[in-house]
Order: C-alpha cells, then sequence, then structure tokens
C-alpha cells in the first residue's frame, strides 16, 4: 500500500552515542535535515518534543518509535538510529532504549499514511525475532531488510 519508499540504508544510523533522550532527538532531526527529509533542524527537534510530551514513545525492550508530524517534514521517511548506550527514555516496560525508530511524516499526509507505518513497526516489535535481529545487527544494511521487509510486508 506504501507508494513511495520510506527507509533506505542511508536512513540507518549504528554506533552512536548520546547523552540524552533530546540529544538522539535533536541529532535525528539534524540527519533528517542533511537527507532531505525535512527543511529545518529546530522545527523538527521541537516537533519530536511535541509528540513526546504527549506520552511515551519507548516500546518495550529498549526500541522507541519516536515521530512528528511538523511542518518541517518534506517526506515520509523512518530513520533508524541504534545508540551504543542504553538512553533514559519514557517506555511501556520503564527500560531504557537502545535503537530508535524515527517516523517523520509530512503534516498533509499525517492522518492515514502515518497509522500504517506506526501500525506496521509496533506489530513487528511484538515479535522476538524482530527485535532480535535488530539488536544483533550492527550492518545498515541488514537492519534495512528488516525494517523495509516490515513496513513492506504490513504496510
Amino acid at each position: 500500500m506504501m507508494t513511495k519508499e520510506v527507509i533506505k540504508k542511508e536512513y540507518i544510523f549504528t554506533g552512536m552515542e548520546f547523552g540524552s533522550k533530546e540529544e538522539a532527538l535533536r541529532s535525528i532531526a539534524e540527519q533528517a535535515v542533511s537527507l532531505g527529509l525535512c527543511r529545518d533542524v529546530e522545527g523538527t527537534y521541537q516537533g519530536f518534543l511535541e509528540r513526546e510530551s504527549q506520552g511515551p514513545t519507548g516500546m518495550e525492550d529498549g526500541f522507541a518509535i519516536p515521530h512528528t508530524r511538523c511542518e518541517s517534514v518534506i517526506q515520509t521517511g523512518i530513520i533508524v538510529v541504534k545508540s551504543k548506550h542504553e538512553l533514559e527514555w519514557e517506555s511501556f516496560d520503564d527500560k531504557p532504549v537502545h535503537i530508535m525508530i524515527a517516523l517523520i511524516v509530512p503534516k498533509e499526509n499525517y492522518g492515514n499514511e502515518h497509522i500504517q507505518i506506526l501500525a506496521s513497526l509496533s506489530r513487528m516489535l511484538m515479535k522476538p525475532e524482530f527485535r532480535n535481529r535488530l539488536m544483533e545487527s550492527d550492518s545498515a544494511g541488514e537492519i534495512y531488510e528488516v525494517i523495509h521487509q516490515a513496513v513492506s510486508l504490513n504496510g
């Protein structure tokens, strides 16, 4: 059902180091701008913070799905960031986060597209084999294949 590629190998960053959730979100915003998915870092970062203030985006077992639908977003994308160290993050299981799967959607496409992608990722994160493959890999290519398959099969 997805009409365009929302994840690419260039959207995956491993071995990153952050001091806080906010630092990680700012880094994701910076990457989104450098990849051409968003217009400006501050607007994208504030979009992430606004969503974080509405409730936890941390899932379970070290995963978070931060997302934004701000005016800064040019095109839909999924940026995956794997941190070297766990980050304190509000999550459903009260555990820190190690992998962020950031969903970036233009405000005008927020409804169905956002819900479809978020639902696909959430369903896949319920499967231990999916979580394990992402946790065990530091290869952008392998992480891309796992996420791409999840979004393609469930989108």
